[in-house]
C-alpha cells in the first residue's frame, strides 16, 4: 500500500486551523477571566486556573469592601477583615450622622453616640432659629431659648416693617408702633411723589399736596415730546 504524505498546502491549512482554535480558546479563557473579575453572571469559575481564582477572589473581596463602605445591600459584612469591618462601621456612623443632620432619608437615632446626638440637637436648634429669624420654613417658637425668642421677635418686627415700607400685602400695619407707622406713611408719600411725575399708573394724585400736584403736572407735561416720539 502506498504511503500518503500530505502536501505542503494541506499542512499549512491544518496548522492555521489548529492555531486559530488555540487562539479562540485562549481568547475565551481571557473573556471568562475578565467576566469573573468584574463579577458578572457570564463568569464560569470552573474554567479558571488556580492563579486566576486567586485574582478573582481578591477582586470579589475588594468589591464587597466597596459595597460595605457605600452601604449597599450586597455587602457581606462577615466576609470583611477586622480592619475593613472597623472602617465600614465608621463609614456607616458618619453616613448616619450626616443623614440625621440633613433631615433627609432614614436617620437611625438609636445608632448615634451620645456626642453625635448632642451635635444633631444643636444643629436642629440652629436650623429652627434660622427659620424663625428669616421668617422662612417651619419655625417652632416653643423650642427657642429666651434670648432667641427676643431675637426672633426683633427679626419678625423688622421683616414686617420692611414689608410695609414696600407696601406689600403681607404688611401687618397693626403691629407697627406709632413711630414706625409715621415712617411707613412718609415712605409711601415719597414713593407716590416719585411715581406721579413719570406718569406711573401707581400714582395717586389725591395723596399729593396742591404744590406737589402742580409740580407733577409740569413734569408730566415736559415729558410729552418724549412720549410722542
Amino acid at each position: 500500500m502506498k504511503a500518503f504524505f500530505p502536501s505542503g498546502l494541506v499542512i499549512c491549512v491544518l496548522l492555521a486551523s489548529v492555531m486559530a482554535h488555540a487562539q479562540s480558546a485562549k481568547s475565551g479563557e481571557l473573556d471568562n477571566y475578565l467576566a469573573c473579575v468584574d463579577g458578572t453572571h457570564e463568569c464560569q469559575p470552573k474554567s479558571l486556573t488556580s492563579e486566576q481564582k486567586q485574582q478573582v477572589d481578591l477582586a470579589d473581596q475588594d468589591r464587597n469592601f466597596q459595597d460595605c463602605m457605600e452601604g449597599f445591600p450586597d455587602c457581606k459584612f462577615k466576609l470583611l477583615s477586622g480592619p475593613e469591618q472597623t472602617l465600614t462601621t465608621r463609614a456607616f456612623q458618619d453616613r448616619n450622622l450626616q443623614t440625621c443632620l440633613e433631615g433627609i432619608g432614614t436617620c437611625k437615632r438609636a445608632k448615634l453616640s451620645k456626642e453625635e446626638r448632642a451635635i444633631v440637637a444643636t444643629a436642629k436648634r440652629i436650623d429652627n432659629l434660622k427659620a424663625c429669624l428669616n421668617t422662612l420654613g417651619s419655625c417652632d417658637k416653643e423650642k427657642l431659648m429666651p434670648w432667641e425668642q427676643n431675637a426672633e421677635g426683633t427679626a419678625t418686627k423688622n421683616h414686617n416693617l420692611e414689608m410695609c415700607m414696600q407696601a406689600l400685602e403681607s404688611c401687618e400695619r397693626g403691629s407697627l408702633t406709632s413711630q414706625e407707622l409715621q415712617v411707613v406713611v412718609r415712605a409711601a408719600q415719597i414713593h407716590n411723589l416719585h411715581n406721579c411725575p413719570v406718569g406711573s399708573p401707581e400714582c395717586d394724585l389725591s395723596r399729593l399736596s396742591a404744590s406737589e400736584q402742580k409740580e407733577a403736572a409740569i413734569a408730566k407735561h415736559s415729558r410729552l415730546p418724549e412720549l410722542l416720539c
